[in-house]
């Protein structure tokens, strides 16, 4: 028996292709998905879509190595879709709901594991009160344990393009 397969939302692709484009993901960097972003609507992008399409240009080209050839989708407790990842080292991790906000970990190794968190939400200001220096999106940072430059660099790294999804 086959599971159903999961369709993503438009904020929630959105938000993973920019975190995984910033990251250097190949399924975010081939130049037919990215054209997908100017043609997805809710519930029309799967990651066994994105898949095919990768593997195709893959087959076809030299210079494509083999990567990330989809984003990994699972269920959280509430049954709700998530797209996750973690990085290869275990150094960077993110998931992001329906609606496009996202919760951004950078670890340590043991005995610290997470020590920066950021939690990015959905578009929370009403348009005719939001001031143009406001954000768009909430951000949340919270320090959890001992860091580094270069943790906080990553981080950034990862809530700029996360908060930039809603703009593409």
């Amino acid at each position: 028996m086959s599971q159903k397969e999961e369709l993503l939302a438009e904020a929630q692709w959105r938000t993973a292709w920019a975190l995984a484009h910033a990251f250097g993901h190949l399924w975010a960097n081939v130049p037919e998905v990215v054209c997908l972003m100017s043609q997805v609507a809710d519930g029309e992008q799967s990651p066994s879509a994105i898949r095919q399409i990768v593997s195709q240009v893959v087959a076809q080209e030299q210079d494509w190595y083999p990567g990330l050839m989809a984003p990994e989708v699972c269920r959280d407790a509430t049954g709700a879709v998530l797209v996750v990842h973690t990085s290869g080292t275990g150094r960077v991790r993110w998931a992001v709901r329906e609606d496009g906000s996202a919760t951004i970990e950078v670890c340590r190794p043991d005995p610290w594991g997470v020590v920066l968190r950021a939690t990015i939400g959905p578009a929370s200001y009403a348009g005719s009160q939001r001031r143009p220096w406001e954000p768009d999106r909430e951000v949340r940072l919270e320090q959890l344990g001992p860091f580094a430059q270069r943790h906080l660099a990553v981080l950034a790294r990862a809530v700029a393009a996360a908060v930039a999804a809603e703009q593409a």
